[in-house]
């Protein structure tokens, strides 16, 4: 019985290590074949030409945005010529203007009063001067005939000479009166934009007094307030640029 036993455990000992080593064996194997039957099959997809883009050789532009201060070339102050209460401004600020286009008016009344008083000055004059005139006239046919002496004539003649200047000095009163009261009317010099209102109506302005500012864009210079390194190109040529405001936009050399 104890040869039995001493002949049957070394065989089971033995089976045991090659069922421990076989299992060993297997395991490797199966984790070596599972990735590749773990692997999909390749897959196909089909583009469209919206997909798919070209390469090739193109030039990229750069841009900057920048603040600055547009300056007119050409700027003009629209001011009274005579002194009068300011009764319509007919613009305001960013309202286009022409040349000669009326946007305000002065108050009339001490004007149309002058106008009137030269006038009849200058009928007072043309009165007086007829009369001298007339005398003056007079006089020459009493010299002829030896009735008065020629100093009287002289005297006569020089009372129609100072009429005659009496009567030009009304009547270049009455173009100054004239002119004045055309000067209520007030134009714009150039065609540009109206930049600034410097008087509101009801307020009484001086001789040369401030009454709008207008400004003509069609030309301008720009500054940029930027330093050159921040430009996004370094050279020295001028790059394009466009400026913007609140009446048009339009490109501007660099």
């Amino acid at each position: 019985m104890k040869t039995w036993i001493k002949v049957a455990l070394p065989l089971l000992l033995i089976a045991a290590t090659g069922l421990y080593l076989a299992r060993g064996l297997r395991k490797p194997a199966a984790a070596a074949a599972a990735p590749v039957a773990a692997v999909p099959a390749a897959q196909t997809r089909d583009l469209s030409t919206l997909d798919v883009l070209a390469v090739r050789r193109q030039t990229l532009a750069q841009g900057l945005e920048v603040s600055g201060t547009l300056k007119a070339v050409n700027t003009a102050t629209v001011k009274a010529k005579v002194a009068a209460e300011l009764t319509a401004v007919s613009v305001r600020e960013g309202d286009a203007v022409r040349a000669g286009q009326v946007v305000a008016q002065l108050d009339t009344t001490e004007y149309d009063l002058r106008l009137r008083q030269a006038d009849q000055q200058a009928i007072a004059a043309r009165t007086q001067l007829e009369i001298a005139q007339r005398q003056s006239s007079n006089n020459k046919a009493l010299v002829a005939q030896g009735f008065i002496s020629p100093t009287a004539l002289e005297t006569s003649l020089s009372s129609e000479a100072g009429a005659q200047a009496t009567l030009q000095a009304a009547l270049a009163g009455v173009e100054l009166a004239k002119k004045s009261l055309a000067d209520t009317r007030i134009a714009t010099p150039i065609n540009g934009q109206v930049s600034q209102r410097l008087a509101q109506p009801g307020e009484r302005v001086a001789v040369d007094g401030k009454i709008l500012e207008i400004v003509d864009l069609a030309r301008s210079n720009w500054r940029p307030q930027c330093r050159r390194r921040t430009w996004p190109r370094s050279s020295s040529a001028p790059w394009p640029a466009s400026a913007s405001t609140a009446a048009r936009s339009r490109p501007m050399p660099g």
